[in-house]
């Protein structure tokens, strides 16, 4: 979800999801994760603010269940992936747009 507040400021929550999946030896558990990110634009777009957070709820793990005859074993990775991220991004000089011509063009698939 990626959502303009206002002309200057952006919102973007994202998430993953892995279903659980068997495997000729056991299955692998779901895993889940949520994101978010806020942008603001300041001095007419000189300065930029980031902050980021990833897996706000602390679900990210992998977890794989193996079930052979000669052996059950559960095993569990898990790491403390929450991070939180601030930015400053400020441009010098002035920045000019690029011309209609000077922009990526697409092929259009002829």
């Amino acid at each position: 979800m990626d959502v303009n507040l206002t002309e200057t400021s952006r919102f973007q929550l994202n998430s993953n999801y892995n279903s659980a999946r068997l495997t000729a030896q056991g299955k692998n558990k779901p895993s889940y994760s949520l994101n978010s990110g806020f942008r603001q634009e300041l001095f007419e777009g000189k300065l930029t603010i980031t902050a980021t957070v990833t897996d706000i709820f602390k679900t990210m793990k992998r977890e794989f269940e193996l079930n052979i005859p000669t052996l059950q074993q559960t095993s569990v990775n898990k790491r403390d992936s929450r991070v939180m991220y601030v930015g400053l991004n400020y441009r010098f000089g002035s920045q000019k747009k690029k011309a209609k011509e000077d922009q990526i063009k697409y092929d259009d698939g002829l």
